[in-house]
């Protein structure tokens, strides 16, 4: 359960970081 929990935290900053980059270019 940790694992997963561990990798979706991991993908949500990276999507979190996808996003910042998206609307600062806006």
């Amino acid at each position: 359960m940790s694992y997963i929990h561990t990798w979706f935290i991991s993908w949500h900053t990276w999507f979190g970081g996808v996003l910042v980059r998206t609307w600062g270019s806006k």
